[in-house]
């Protein structure tokens, strides 16, 4: 991670070399840089990772820049930028995120987890409505103050700085 410092500072900085702006991610997790950390490296690392929100577009902008943020790797599990609740039959839609064997980035409606009644434990779930994360029992070994992702969390920070500044003030973003 301390590697690729440089090389995240200039991709924060220079969003338009980015083909999706990273900005919906960022203000669904409600500029949290540990989260945002969290995500990336849970694609990085093969988890399975959900997102879901009850805006199609909110959920889909969000896959689409975590995938972005990955650059210049490409994801290499199954990835869905959007799966809407009434694409396929419930209990396909259940196999698909419950017991799928691979990695995946998946972004879905709220509508869809709802029918679900439950997320599968083993996958690293971000609510993208409250800016919340639910982190995988597989995950443990991340933590926001060990010295590689806490350089990698501040480096997010500095990058989302102006926005960041405008949510301490009030003013909406």
């Amino acid at each position: 991670v301390r590697q690729s410092v440089p090389e995240l500072r200039w991709l924060l900085r220079h969003p338009l070399w980015l083909p999706v702006p990273l900005a919906p991610l960022c203000k669904a997790l409600q500029w949290e840089s540990a989260e945002v950390a969290y995500l990336l490296l849970a694609a990085l690392t093969d988890q399975r990772v959900l997102l879901h929100s009850r805006d199609p577009l909110v959920a889909f902008s969000a896959a689409s820049a975590l995938r972005c943020l990955l650059a210049p790797l490409e994801y290499s599990g199954v990835f869905i930028p959007f799966l809407p609740a009434g694409l396929m039959p419930l209990e396909d839609a259940r196999t698909l995120l419950f017991d799928c064997s691979t990695p995946y980035l998946i972004a879905c409606e709220t509508l869809l987890v709802a029918r679900l009644g439950a997320v599968p434990d083993v996958a690293v779930v971000a609510d993208l409505d409250r800016g919340a994360v639910h982190k995988a029992p597989s995950t443990e070994w991340f933590s926001a103050r060990a010295p590689p992702v806490l350089s990698l969390c501040t480096e997010l920070a500095a990058c989302m700085g102006d926005c960041i500044r405008f949510r301490q003030s009030g003013v909406q973003v």
